[in-house]
């Protein structure tokens, strides 16, 4: 409002007094938007009185509301529950203008009203809608006395309201209106705030694109205005919209120019952690986690240095979370550990219940599930003291989350409803349905399948009815599951092509790739196989437009199954690669997209899957190198279980080429793994090769020495032949044939380095994918092989054979196979 006071105190045919006033009322506005409340405060009292004295009911309205303003801004910087002291003038103000019939004065009071409800800690839907009601009878009494401006910005503040609500329809007319009215005042700056409001209808309606576009928009004219602190803050909601539409490339510029701006117009207030939390998020979407380790520390030694301790937290706080991405845990503890000893000096009871989720999620990092309950037991213990519905409801479900874990069934379900009471009781009908979808896990582990269903489909409706679109989709593929168990598969089939819907509504395409596989998954148990194939190539491109190599290797992985169902009992033909071929293929380029994925267990999964098709194909000396390349990969995720089934799968291909003994040592540590980790299943697979080995022993003899008489003998076979004969001067030692082994795994290795830019890093077993080899790379690779051996090369052998080790021995093999003729 200070452009119309300005007027006023310019206006030397006003009044001294009045004009003195409105210099006052300037001043107070001043203050406020630099959030100085104390001078706001000062200057708002000043002019008050003066107001009354010459009689300006308008300027008397408009004070009152600086002076709200600035208790309600100041008891939201102290972290209070709620403005006490803005409310009680607010009512006091409304009955006196009540009494007087004055429409303004009670239109303005309502906003203030509408403005300190919204305002509440924990505020509930039913405070929202009361809150609604006060700002929409403002707007009707703002519209009767024809004060466009007043209407306009209450129309910001039910924008707001339908924000917080996450209604994007009201969002959207509410702000449009304000903008419109702002346009017609010439008032650019309530016409920027418009615009952020009608960006942020996009943001909730799941349009991320469209709203980063809006945002830019509301930037530029904020810029255009000078307003520094609106530009940062503008930027830095737009790079939080980019995260959220996983798209950290374009998130990090914009996170960076909105530090950068805090730091330089020294605007803590808890924005300059925003941004700096925001620019660590940036860097470990882009998988960059040491840089942004690097950036948190600097940047919570500069919170440190600020005199709000709340900032100092706030730095430990990401920090911590910096160096759990960079795996290193220790380091997190002790970072969260002097977090709380700053919280504890302040006094913070609050803050510290943040501190303690943080320390919490360390622990689980650790999978120190008794030490992350401590933390829960005293967040849930403060909250009480508080009397923080809220928290206490957050902190019973994160506990029956880590009994989850434990497999403490019956003390998940006590912790599940204490958390629904809780929710409840704070009107919090997402948090409800995400403790159910906790009793779900419990139920399914506990082979409840149909309790199971029951708490997840009306987890399921409350999702809907909240409007959680994303909470629905995770119900949805709960379902799936649960439906395929009870082998109603027309359900299960519902329920996933629900859930493709869902996340095409939320326009995410990794999830949308997600629900796809699932959907092929549950196609195939149709069986609808052809079907399948259509939602597993959906799910690939999907995975490919959202640039996600570990959803594109999921993908392709549920291709290469949908493949091998295809060429069940098929003839080969004419007419195109068969189906087990096109398997092949699919399994080959799923261990190429997983080497760039950063996830060892999906690398794992991959080979894994690639040697079992080697090994049915009786490709059995790659079945092994590939299953041995699996089984290294799954120590190195730390996964037991598909260690254990590598082992497995080495001992079937060893079956496979005669080698018995080896195969029952296979299957014997494999058995011992599985019962070391209290894995019945994988024990029950390693008793079944057991007895596979044991039938094959039972044999006749004669039927093998039919076979033997009949098969070429394998150059170990020639081997074993030429020990047991009788040893004679006059046999001759034969020549090795073909390349020597050690020559070629040099030059090849020499020659990938040179590729690949003399990377020091790649050893004989480091898959090429991994080490950065691309298309290009692999072909040239190729090419310069064939030359350097004179023998033609397929460009894909890199994927056949991954490693230098694996492309030199089959290298030599060529060579000797050529060498025989």
């Amino acid at each position: 409002m200070a452009p119309r006071y300005a007027m006023l105190a310019d206006d030397s045919s006003v009044e001294a007094k009045k004009r003195e006033a409105a210099l006052l009322f300037c001043a107070a506005e001043g203050h406020l938007s630099e959030e100085e409340l104390g001078d706001a405060l000062r200057s708002a009292m000043a002019a008050l009185p003066l107001f009354r004295e010459v009689g300006d009911t308008n300027a008397i309205h408009d004070t009152l509301r600086v002076i709200i303003s600035a208790q309600r801004v100041e008891a939201n910087m102290e972290f209070e529950d709620s403005p006490r002291e803005a409310e009680r003038l607010a009512n006091q103000e409304l009955a006196s203008f009540e009494e007087a019939g004055d429409k303004r004065g009670q239109a303005a009071m309502l906003l203030s009203l509408a403005e300190c409800l919204c305002d509440h800690r924990g505020v509930k839907r039913s405070q929202m809608d009361e809150a609604q009601g006060w700002a929409e009878r403002a707007l009707a009494l703002f519209r009767e006395v024809k004060d466009d401006k007043m209407a306009a910005i209450t129309l910001l503040e039910l924008a707001h309201i339908h924000a917080m609500r996450e209604e994007a329809d009201g969002v959207l007319e509410k702000a449009s209106s304000a903008r419109d009215l702002f346009r017609k005042l010439a008032d650019k700056l309530g016409e920027a705030r418009s615009m952020h409001g009608v960006a942020i209808a996009s943001v909730i309606d799941r349009k991320l694109p469209e709203a980063v576009s809006r945002l830019k928009e509301a930037l530029g004219k904020f810029r255009e205005l000078g307003i520094k602190k609106q530009e940062a803050f503008e930027l830095c909601v737009m790079a939080e919209v980019q995260l959220e539409d996983e798209k950290p490339m374009k998130a990090l510029p914009a996170a960076r120019e909105a530090l950068s701006i805090f730091r330089d117009i020294d605007y803590g207030k808890g924005w300059e952690a925003s941004s700096l939390y925001t620019v660590i998020r940036g860097l470990i979407g882009r998988e960059q986690p040491d840089l942004a380790v690097k950036t948190a520390r600097e940047g919570s030694t500069r919170l440190r240095s600020q005199t709000d301790r709340r900032q100092e937290v706030y730095g430990y706080w990401i920090l911590s979370d910096a160096l759990l991405a960079d795996n290193k845990p220790s380091e997190a503890l002790e970072v969260c550990r002097q977090a709380l000893e700053v919280v504890k000096e302040m006094e913070d009871k609050r803050l510290e219940i943040g501190v303690l989720h943080a320390t919490m999620w360390v622990h689980i990092y650790n999978s120190d599930w008794d030490k992350a309950m401590d933390q829960m037991d005293d967040a849930a213990d403060i909250a009480e003291e508080l009397e923080d519905d809220y928290n206490e409801a957050v902190a019973a479900h994160n506990m029956a989350f880590l009994h989850l874990q434990k497999g403490e069934h019956s003390e998940v379900q006590q912790k599940v409803e204490e958390a629904r009471g809780l929710f409840a009781k704070c009107e919090n009908r997402r948090g409800e349905a995400e403790s159910l979808m906790l009793a779900v896990g419990s139920l399914m582990e506990a082979d409840k399948t149909t309790a199971a269903v029951d708490r997840c489909t009306k987890a399921q409706d409350i999702f809907r009815e909240a409007k959680d679109l994303r909470g629905e989709y995770e119900s949805c593929c709960q379902l799936t599951d649960l439906y395929l168990q009870q082998e109603d598969v027309e359900a299960a089939m519902q329920a996933a092509e629900r859930a493709v819907e869902l996340m095409q509504r939320y326009a995410n395409k990794r999830l949308e790739a997600q629900a796809l596989r699932l959907l092929a998954r549950v196609q195939l148990e149709g069986p609808q196989i052809e079907t399948a194939e259509r939602s597993a190539l959906k799910a690939k491109e999907a995975a490919s437009a959202a640039q996600d190599r570990a959803e594109m290797t999921q993908a392709q992985l549920q291709l290469t199954q949908v493949y091998l169902a295809l060429s069940e009992g098929k003839e080969a033909t004419d007419k195109g690669p068969h189906p087990l071929e096109k398997a092949m293929r699919s399994a080959t380029e799923a261990v190429a997209l997983s080497g760039r994925c950063n996830d060892r267990g999906l690398v794992a999964v991959a080979r894994f899957v690639r040697a079992q098709l080697l090994h049915g194909t009786s490709r059995f000396d790659e079945a092994q190198r590939t299953a041995e390349e699996a089984l290294r990969w799954f120590r190195k995720a730390e996964d037991s279980v598909g260690e254990a089934r590598a082992i497995i799968l080495q001992g079937d291909v060893a079956l496979g080429m005669g080698q018995k003994d080896e195969a029952r040592a296979f299957a014997e540590e494999a058995k011992n793994l599985a019962v070391s980790i209290e894995s019945t299943r994988v024990e029950n697979e390693a008793n079944s090769l057991l007895e596979r080995i044991e039938a094959s022993l039972k044999v006749a003899a004669p039927v093998v020495v039919q076979a033997a008489i009949q098969q070429a003998p394998t150059q170990a076979d020639a081997g074993q032949q030429q020990a047991a004969a009788p040893t004679s001067e006059s046999v001759a030692k034969p020549e090795p044939k073909g390349l020597d082994i050690v020559m070629v795994k040099r030059k090849v290795m020499e020659l990938t380095k040179n590729l690949m830019a003399g990377d020091d890093d790649l050893e004989n077993d480091s898959p090429f994918m991994e080490a950065g080899m691309d298309s290009l790379s692999s072909v040239q690779l190729m090419s310069e092989l064939g030359r350097e051996f004179q023998m033609a090369m397929s460009p894909s052998l890199v994927f056949d054979f991954p490693t230098v080790n694996a492309l030199s021995d089959h290298l030599v093999e060529e060579s000797q196979t050529s060498a025989s003729y």
